[in-house]
């Protein structure tokens, strides 16, 4: 399932409203959400139950913390959203842990039990971005900024084949561009599909299948360029 979290969370932040409501329960989760440094961060955390289905989300406040009321009993986890305005540097904004399946922390939620003191890391990831040359106009016109509908993919994959697409869309005078945040030292794969055209390499060679990408913890890495061209 696409995890179109990106929006929701910022929905949260700006209006401060709980997505999905669910079943009254009885229990509580709070804690604090902070930086490898240490630093408070302004987030959205989502407290999730697979097994059941169940799902929650809150705003921090200014100071990380956060907390649930009303929880049903049961296994949850809990994954974090960090707006890029609180990276301490664009090329290194926080990785969304929810959408790459890396959960920070789990509880146990029991009838009437409060869960207290939960603190949630927030790791950096790396800003990549892919640049789409378009010399032809083979990019759809209406839409062409949306990187995953029926005329134009840009999607990334992990090993366990959860699809991720850019949040960040942009044009420019060669075409469009897509900025994503990737999780250090991980083999991942990019593919971007076109069905009414194709898609060139930097060298000018068809794209076959899926790209390869790693990009080093540490490292700033150079864009990601393709040409795309009709068919």
């Amino acid at each position: 399932m696409l995890r179109l979290r990106f929006v929701l969370a910022f929905l949260c932040l700006f209006f401060g409203q709980p997505a999905n409501p669910q079943t009254v329960g009885t229990g509580a989760v709070s804690g604090q959400v902070a930086g490898e440094d240490g630093r408070a961060l302004r987030a959205v955390v989502w407290l999730q139950s697979p097994i059941a289905g169940k799902g929650f989300q809150r705003p921090t406040g200014l100071d990380g913390s956060f907390g649930f009321e009303q929880v049903p009993p049961g296994r949850y986890t809990l994954c974090l959203g960090v707006p890029a305005a609180q990276a301490q540097s664009a090329g290194r904004p926080f990785l969304d842990a929810c959408a790459w399946g890396t959960p920070p922390a789990s509880v146990q939620v029991a009838a009437g039990s409060s869960v207290s003191g939960v603190r949630l890391t927030a790791v950096s990831g790396v800003a990549v971005v892919v640049q789409l040359n378009d010399p032809e106009g083979a990019l759809p016109v209406a839409g062409d900024l949306v990187p995953f509908g029926p005329q134009l993919q840009v999607v990334f994959r992990a090993a366990d084949r959860m699809v991720n697409f850019p949040r960040l869309a942009s044009k420019n005078a060669l075409g469009s561009t897509y900025t994503i945040t990737l999780p250090a030292d991980t083999p991942l794969t990019l593919a971007v599909t076109l069905p009414h055209g194709k898609v060139l390499d930097a060298s000018g060679n068809a794209v076959q299948g899926e790209i390869p990408v790693q990009v080093p913890k540490g490292a700033t890495p150079a864009p990601i360029v393709l040409t795309v061209h009709k068919n």
